[in-house]
């Protein structure tokens, strides 16, 4: 499924299967994805700002280009997976990362 351009503001998406979905220049800031199952996802130019991603089950070819993951919490998912998938290009700003610690770009 793609979803290019809405506007999902706020939306509790846990325990959603999101299984091959695409979000293109969406709006997902303050989303719940928590407990969701992110498997081969796409967050493209994707406003990501306070997202809430702890125990998502972020599993196989998922990526955050170029995706503005600004207070995003990642705690609990599997590192592994969670650092394949953020490319260089996404921005960072206090990301609470898998293990607690507290990402920024520079």
């Amino acid at each position: 499924m793609e979803l290019g351009d809405w506007y999902f503001k706020g939306v509790n998406l846990s325990r959603t299967d999101l299984q091959e979905t695409k979000f293109t220049h969406t709006n997902l800031s303050g989303c719940n994805f928590g407990e969701a199952k992110i498997l081969e996802t796409r967050f493209i130019c994707a406003n990501l700002t306070d997202t809430d991603f702890r125990n998502a089950k972020i599993i196989l070819d998922v990526s955050f280009t170029e995706a503005n993951l600004t207070r995003a919490n990642f705690f609990g998912v599997d590192s592994r997976e969670i650092l394949k998938a953020i490319s260089d290009d996404a921005y960072f700003q206090d990301t609470i990362m898998p293990n607690g610690t507290i990402l920024s770009s520079d």
